[in-house]
């Protein structure tokens, strides 16, 4: 679960304390059932980046570009004590370093900041941390800032605002936990702390902005629902295409076959033999059938980058796997055709030398 709020006070202190038991709550039934809890603090807000200064002014929107667009990040700030609490390690910074890690992004800078705010050098670029579900679900890149002191880190950026005034810089409290029980005891366990969370928000509406709380068995059915109906479609209309393709060309051929029957049959009267016909055939049919397949092959190389960008917004990242499947089904997809140029280029081969 993740509670957003407008202040990074409202985190703290014994007024957090209270609402922070009031909330957990919701879990002490399932105490037992738990195991790996987190718990952490960030500070976020979005950006592009620019030789490591993430820049979030929007009156300057209007010069961005498209390729300033692909360099949105989300910029998350943790402090170096949760991080080395959750990561079960004691690293140490000084007040001008900082840790960086990424999901779906190359940081190769030696400093970060914000806005122009403070610079951080950076120590070590972190090869793992357990990041968050909106990192992990949105497609923009999304940056962590390990920091030692997030109230500094923070205090630069809290003037942050979108073109609506609202604060651009979220605090946010994030609380997860596994669970070694079936989907039916999640799927209470989620009802409840979501209960607790809208009571908490009807209590303190002036501390607490907003809430998410998430289960992986609500999340599995969700997945399945959305990507299992989109699987089937695809399937579907894989299976509709395929065939409306080959069939449309077999037919196309077979009544060329008929119409071409005449013109052979005088040539095999003049002197054609059976072998002329049938390399003749070939190279009518491998043209036919062959030349669509290459054209649609360049095709499909030229869209697929705007087919993974659509793909991406149902959060498909995995280029490598986008790109094998791409290929199998190209494949596939040339199988059937030749398959139906065999036959074809046989049947073709039957009626344009049968005149006898």
């Amino acid at each position: 679960m993740s509670i957003r709020t407008y202040s990074l006070d409202t985190l703290q202190g014994e007024q957090w304390n209270q609402m922070r038991e009031s909330l957990l709550l919701g879990t002490e039934a399932y105490r037992d059932d738990m195991t790996n809890e987190l718990e952490y603090v960030t500070a976020a807000t979005f950006g592009y980046m620019k030789d490591g200064c993430i820049e979030t002014d929007v009156t300057r929107m209007s010069e961005f570009s498209i390729d300033t667009y692909e360099k949105l990040v989300q910029v998350y700030y943790i402090s170096l004590a949760d991080y080395n609490r959750l990561m079960g390690k004691s690293e140490e910074l000084s007040e001008d370093e900082a840790f960086v890690y990424t999901v779906r992004l190359d940081f190769e800078e030696s400093h970060i900041a914000v806005n122009r705010g403070k610079i951080y050098r950076v120590k070590e670029v972190l090869e793992d941390f357990i990041g968050n579900g909106s990192a992990a679900l949105s497609m923009i890149p999304s940056v962590f800032i390990v920091v030692p002191d997030l109230q500094v880190a923070v205090e630069p950026l809290i003037g942050l605002a979108d073109y609506n005034g609202n604060q651009m810089i979220q605090m946010g409290w994030y609380y997860g936990f596994d669970m070694d029980t079936d989907d039916a005891a999640q799927l209470q366990a989620l009802d409840l702390i979501y209960q607790n969370c809208r009571s908490l928000i009807d209590t303190y509406p002036q501390e607490i902005q907003s809430f998410t709380c998430e289960a992986a068995a609500h999340d599995r059915a969700d997945f399945y629902g959305t990507y299992g109906g989109l699987f089937f479609i695809g399937i579907m209309l894989s299976i509709v295409f395929v065939f409306a393709a080959v069939l449309i060309i077999y037919y196309k051929q077979i009544s060329e076959g008929y119409e071409d029957q005449s013109r052979f049959e005088i040539m095999q009267k003049v002197g054609m033999t059976k072998r002329d016909i049938r390399r003749c055939i070939n190279s009518q049919m491998l043209t036919v059938f062959y030349l669509p397949l290459v054209a649609a092959g360049m095709h499909l190389a030229f869209a697929f980058p705007l087919i993974q960008k659509l793909l991406m917004l149902f959060n498909l990242m995995d280029i490598k796997l986008l790109i094998l499947t791409t290929v199998i089904s190209f494949m596939i997809f040339a199988l059937f055709y030749m398959l139906v140029y065999r036959k074809t280029s046989k049947a073709y081969y039957v009626i344009v030398s049968d005149y006898e």
